[in-house]
């Protein structure tokens, strides 16, 4: 915050510094409003030029960020596949020890029935 604050009191001081100079140049109404409207102009097309930059910045920043999501959902994909293939294993071990221990029991049930 405090830096915006300092920013803006440096351009307040460069504005009112660029009008005192305007107020005390020794030049005609005319020689001045040409002065100030070429020198608009130039800091227009400064602001322009910049604001294209930018623009062009956060287009480049944009396009990188949807690459990186894609990326991270094509991992995230990856990774619930792995995952969901583990769970599997785990589920068909289990049913397997499961359906053993129960013919296990069963025998066990033949034997103590006899």
């Amino acid at each position: 915050m405090a830096k915006g604050k300092g920013f803006l009191a440096v351009v307040a001081a460069g504005v009112a510094g660029f009008v005192g100079g305007i107020l005390l140049a020794p030049k005609s109404g005319k020689e001045t409003r040409d002065e100030l409207k070429a020198k608009a102009e130039a800091k227009k097309a400064e602001a322009r030029k910049k604001m294209e930059e930018y623009s062009q910045k956060a287009e480049k920043g944009k396009a990188e960020a949807a690459k990186l999501a894609k990326k991270g959902t094509k991992e995230a994909s990856e990774f619930a596949h792995d995952v969901a293939g583990h769970a599997q294993e785990v589920a068909d071990e289990a049913k397997s020890r499961a359906a053993r221990l129960a013919e296990e029991a069963k025998q066990s049930a033949g034997r103590l029935q006899r």
